[in-house]
């Protein structure tokens, strides 16, 4: 079952996450709208995260977010990241296929890094992040 999803260039997929008042100094995974963690891996494939968009719905008063695409709630090491600040409210990082793939049978989802300066908790966070299914 390793052929059925499988395009010239892979199978792109976009993935939207939220979270609302994330604490200061903590690591906080982000989550669909109901409130799952992620995309699960199918077998037989790798998701190559290609592009990670961060944003807030105001502008940091101090400290930075840091987004973090993750494979069963650990970050990637060399996989884009998106960071936000005080004068930056809107981040995009990238990355090139087969930095850093997600293997089967884990689950593809986003957290945020906030330092401990990071201010104010209570604004709301979103990421999108966009990737590819290939065969493995």
């Amino acid at each position: 079952m390793a052929n059925e999803l499988t395009y010239p260039d892979g199978l792109p997929v976009t993935l939207q996450f939220g979270g609302a008042n994330v604490a200061e100094n903590a690591t906080t995974a982000l989550t669909f709208v109901n409130g799952g963690l992620g995309l699960k891996v199918p077998t037989g494939y790798k998701f190559h995260p290609l592009l990670l968009h961060g944003e807030g719905n105001a502008d940091l008063s101090g400290g930075t977010a840091i987004f973090k695409v993750t494979a069963n709630t650990v970050a990637s090491i060399n996989g884009p990241t998106a960071t936000l600040s005080d004068t930056v409210q809107v981040a995009v990082g990238v990355q090139r296929p087969g930095a850093e793939p997600i293997t089967a049978g884990k689950i593809v989802g986003v957290s945020v890094v906030a330092d401990v300066n990071y201010a104010a908790n209570t604004i709301d966070l979103d990421a999108v992040l966009v990737g590819v299914l290939l065969p493995a």
